[in-house]
């Protein structure tokens, strides 16, 4: 040790000693907000109005006066973290009175977007206590470092605990407003064409909705998403695939393809891959949230890659990415069907191979090859008939016999590979492929 640190520069090594003494103690960060939104000091700082001094922090909390200084030092770290901020106040400016930053402001208790019960939440001993485990845990075989600590998996010790279970669900709601705003108001392309934007059904399990009532256009379903979903123009899976492993993922995925007759939206982290992994809070974010699904639900934040096979191995062919404010991305998915052409672009030589359907049938008529596709999916049929000339141009004409199948989109590439997508409208140039036209009873 003597020998490489007289090579290494002297700052950089208490740099470096401080770094590791920096995340040993990070709990007391963690521990240090606990404290302050269970004691509102937040709301405090914030009905004040302008900043508060010391003194007022502690008769607002109506701490003993042997507290002052335990305060003073509690907001010291805070205000070094940029949980809270200082100025100067006074005459003179020479007293300093506390104030809210950005960061604070999300753990008011009156705003929307707080997050507040998410503090209180994820920092319970039930939480934390499997992080005292892990090296124990990565050594078994128990699933998760929290089932190892608490003996039950946490979907269980939430159903015996219903204080726990209330706030839990009541922190998840909160933490979705934001995120949800923001979709409305910067991404309403995702959510056109769809019914049951104003029609819609929540899925949840029959002990959690039993007692809450729906609207006109809010229906609340008990049931089970490994087991079956509720018809729908999309499904939307919020956070939720990153709870599961992936062969449970797998399954969700599957019960939404049979389900929805457009697309299925997801809005999950997306984690940055090997060197595109950035030293910035975004990504300390993804991580700390996969660290937390490892070892709570035996689940897991994935990367793109990761993603895209789970999306193929459930059918899922054709997804597109759209990162969100924040740490989250917003996933589009729709079911495809491709046609692969083998061979020569000669009409008799033609060769189309299929997944997931019900029929393909090719008749070759001289210069002319007359192709019916048919594709079915809880009662929705649409019949794909193309002809293809002379001048190898495609013509297809889509044939809906359901009004959410009316738009359809067809692709080509390289005039090898066709794409059947049943939603959005597109002309491809006479030189590949064409619509010809949409009917819809």
């Amino acid at each position: 040790m003597a020998s490489s640190a007289q090579q290494v520069n002297k700052n950089d090594l208490v740099q470096a000693q401080c770094h590791v003494f920096n995340n040993i103690c990070a709990f007391l960060s963690s521990m240090s907000l606990k404290c302050a939104v269970e004691l509102g000091i937040p709301d405090i700082i914030h009905k004040h109005g302008k900043p508060i001094t010391l003194v007022e922090l502690s008769e607002a909390l109506s701490l003993p006066p042997s507290r002052t200084e335990s305060a003073y030092r509690l907001m010291r770290l805070l205000v070094n973290s940029g949980i809270f901020a200082t100025q100067n106040i006074g005459e003179n400016q020479e007293e300093e009175g506390y104030v809210l930053t950005l960061s604070s402001s999300f753990l008011t208790t009156d705003t929307e977007y707080t997050l507040a019960p998410f503090v209180v939440n994820l920092l319970n001993p039930a939480q934390v206590k499997p992080g005292h485990i892990f090296s124990e845990w990565y050594r078994g075989t128990a699933p998760t470092a929290f089932e190892a600590d608490q003996g039950m998996p946490f979907w269980n010790y939430l159903a015996q605990n219903p204080e726990y279970e209330k706030r839990f669900g009541a922190t998840m709601a909160k933490n979705s407003h934001l995120v949800m705003t923001s979709i409305v108001k910067e991404h309403k392309e995702v959510l056109e064409n769809l019914k049951s934007l104003v029609d819609c059904m929540v899925l949840d399990l029959p002990t959690l909705i039993a007692n809450i009532p729906g609207t006109d256009n809010l229906e609340f379903i008990g049931g089970n998403m490994f087991e079956a979903i509720p018809p729908a123009d999309a499904v939307l899976l919020k956070n939720t695939l990153h709870n599961w492993g992936d062969e449970e993922g797998l399954m969700i995925l599957k019960s939404c393809r049979k389900a929805i007759t457009t697309k299925v939206i997801i809005i999950d982290i997306v984690v940055k891959e090997g060197k595109k992994q950035e030293n910035d809070e975004f990504s300390k974010t993804q991580l700390y949230f996969d660290m937390l699904m490892m070892s709570t639900h035996n689940g897991k934040e994935r990367t793109e890659k990761q993603w895209e096979k789970l999306f193929v191995d459930s059918g899922f062919t054709h997804y597109k990415i759209t990162p969100l404010m924040g740490f989250s991305s917003l996933i589009e998915m729709r079911y495809t069907c491709q046609f692969d052409v083998t061979k020569s672009r000669s009409p008799q030589n033609l060769w189309l191979s299929s997944q997931d359907t019900l029929g393909v049938w090719v008749v070759s008529r001289a210069a002319r090859l007359l192709l019916i596709f048919e594709f079915q999916s809880h009662q929705s049929c649409l019949f794909l008939v193309g002809m293809i000339g002379a001048s190898h141009t495609i013509h297809l004409i889509a044939i809906a016999w359901r009004r959410s199948l009316k738009n359809s989109i067809v692709k080509t590439l390289h005039n090898k590979v066709i794409s059947f997508y049943p939603s959005d409208t597109e002309r491809v140039g006479a030189a590949g492929l064409q619509i010809v036209d949409t009917y819809c009873q």
